[in-house]
């Protein structure tokens, strides 16, 4: 999947996967939410997403909602967030080793 926003282009092939993450519901279920974490070659990071119908990922598709996907931009420290948020601190400490404290 690639998506052009505000004028930067977005390519999940040409791009690194850092981490993924899935909220536990089966790829059928309309609660099903996939997520993962890109960096592309310029160290730009970008979530790819998708979900069912009932996820924050759906679409309109006539007068009903189906499943959906979607490329978001993300800030060097939303991506650490969001790393941070799904329990990917192992990762984050080898992506980002100077934007997270270690005891």
């Amino acid at each position: 999947m690639t998506k052009t926003v505000h004028g930067k282009g977005y390519d999940i092939e040409a791009a690194i996967e850092i981490a993924s993450w899935n909220n536990g519901y089966a790829y059928d279920d309309v609660n099903y939410v996939f997520e993962t974490l890109y960096r592309t070659k310029y160290n730009v990071y970008f979530l790819y997403a998708e979900g069912g119908a009932l996820s924050k990922y759906s679409e309109q598709c006539g007068n009903e909602r189906c499943g959906g996907k979607d490329i978001i931009p993300l800030s060097t420290e939303d991506a650490v967030s969001w790393l941070s948020e799904h329990d990917l601190i192992e990762v984050a400490e080898i992506e980002f080793p100077e934007m997270i404290e270690n005891d």
